[in-house]
């Protein structure tokens, strides 16, 4: 079995741009591209500000505990549920959960074995 990985990291604008126009070219002439899933951020300052201690620590208690709902996941954390709520949104908003449906529930997951932090220097 194939493990799988999302990339988080940090990446200037400018690199990511010349990695797209690169990429473009290669569609252009024909070539085959890979698929990435990946998510950088401008500055290290992005990055903490959406990967902080506490949406870590929820990632890791998805993974562990496989919560029912986003409910269940803030009493096994013991946070508020608009908290976690929040930060289950960012992450989803970075692909880095997903909610899958059970019926009237919708239980937070993580489709990735790890993470892969990725920094250009």
């Amino acid at each position: 079995m194939k493990v799988k990985f999302k990339t988080i990291g940090i990446k200037s604008s400018e690199d990511a741009m010349k990695d797209a126009a690169e990429a473009m070219q290669s569609i252009v002439q024909g070539r085959k591209t890979r698929h990435v899933s990946a998510c950088y951020f401008a500055s290290m300052k992005a990055f903490h500000n959406v990967l902080t201690p506490k949406r870590y620590e929820l990632l890791k208690a998805i993974r562990k505990s496989r919560p029912a709902s986003v409910k269940d996941l803030a009493t096994i954390l013991g946070r508020d549920d608009s908290s976690v709520q929040a930060d289950v949104d960012a992450l989803m908003n970075m692909g880095l959960i997903e909610l899958e449906d059970h019926g009237e529930q919708r239980s937070p997951r993580v489709p990735y074995e790890g993470i892969r932090v990725e920094m250009v220097i």
